[in-house]
């Protein structure tokens, strides 16, 4: 047998993949919201929540890379916890990005996004309530 080494991914490495991660969304999210940033940069408050993106109608946490038994609610729910008067207001989201593996390409499975029912479904009726109210007026 073969003595098999694990790649042991330096916390630098991890730090570095987050962050790229949080800029990459941001720039998504100012295509929609102009004024995104990343909370690093806007909000000590926001960050201290677990929360990356400021200045957009969402509180996002984004994982980047290889997370195993990563526990989507305790994610969420630390969000809450912390920032239990913004959660009233505003879905919880998480968003995923996937490490994909040497040789393979990102796809929209790549990246995911984890709402509970709850918000998920509030979007949903808001997005339902907007349609029905644009629709009324013509």
């Amino acid at each position: 047998m073969k003595n098999q080494e694990k790649k042991v991914i330096s916390g630098s490495t991890n730090r570095k993949k987050g962050h790229l991660a949080e800029r990459f969304y941001a720039q998504k999210f100012r295509e929609v919201f102009p004024q995104c940033q990343t909370s690093r940069y806007a909000s000590r408050m926001l960050d201290d929540g677990g929360v990356d993106l400021a200045n957009i109608p969402l509180l996002v946490q984004i994982k980047a890379g290889v997370h195993k038994g990563i526990k989507y609610q305790d994610v969420l729910k630390n969000i809450e916890d912390k920032l239990p008067h913004l959660t009233k207001e505003f879905p919880k989201a998480l968003i995923h990005h996937k490490q994909v593996g040497k040789g393979k390409k990102r796809d929209e499975y790549s990246s995911l996004v984890i709402l509970t029912f709850d918000d998920f479904f509030n979007l949903i009726k808001q997005v339902y309530d907007n349609q029905e109210h644009s629709s009324g007026n013509k």
